[in-house]
């Protein structure tokens, strides 16, 4: 007989915490290693200002390049990798917090270079919510999603469960596989989500939104 639980699903990356508070933790701390390296103290400030421009790539080799710092590949790969290893200052949002606090089977997927998002995950303490944690990038970035295989795992995990609901924020790649295995699919739109304001794509909406965990009622479960 099959556990009726619904097994929920969870993104990371401004789902259960905002991503631009990980930004601001990277900016500082490349930030502080620019300020030790080279004497330069505005660096994060730099980076901000090119990111409220609008700059979402090469916004290390600009912010040398206004800082008149040397600016070469091996110089950028030392801020990246920096940036992407460090120990975010970051927290698990209080609805979403709550959330994972009640009882019932929890699973998390998430997208992105591998260190950063064990070091996400390890900051947010995700560890003490569940053991299935899946980040798609230990398999290559061919299986970030919209592939299945993360989704497909997590099936498998709960084998015994029938019902299962996957929760994200990202309309371009989050809900097509889920919905293809028949599971529910939860849009949540937080305010100062990177993706709030993206239009959900006609083939693949999801089933319903949210702008809080909140809104999950007990009888969702």
């Amino acid at each position: 007989m099959r556990d009726q639980r619904r097994v929920f699903v969870l993104d990371i990356d401004d789902t259960l915490y905002l991503e631009r508070d990980y930004v601001r933790s990277g900016f500082a701390a490349v930030g502080r290693m620019v300020k030790d390296r080279f004497g330069f103290p505005s660096f994060e400030e730099h980076c901000h200002m090119l990111l409220e421009q609008g700059v979402q790539g090469a916004i290390f080799d600009q912010a040398l390049a206004l800082a008149s710092l040397s600016c070469n590949e091996k110089i950028v790969k030392s801020l990246v990798d920096l940036y992407r290893s460090h120990k975010p200052s970051i927290a698990i949002l209080q609805d979403a917090q709550a959330f994972l606090e009640k009882p019932g089977p929890i699973a998390f997927i998430s997208d992105g270079p591998l260190i950063s998002q064990q070091r996400k995950a390890e900051s947010l303490g995700l560890q003490k919510f569940s053991n299935v944690l899946l980040l798609t990038d230990q398999w290559g970035r061919e299986f970030w999603k919209p592939h299945p295989r993360a989704f497909e795992t997590v099936e498998q995990h709960f084998s015994s469960y029938s019902a299962f609901t996957y929760i994200g924020d990202n309309p371009a790649k989050d809900f097509i596989a889920p919905k293809n295995l028949g599971w529910e699919t939860i849009r949540i739109r937080r305010p100062g989500g990177l993706h709030r304001d993206v239009p959900n794509l006609d083939a693949c909406c999801p089933d319903r939104e949210i702008d809080s965990f909140e809104k999950i009622s007990a009888c969702d479960c």
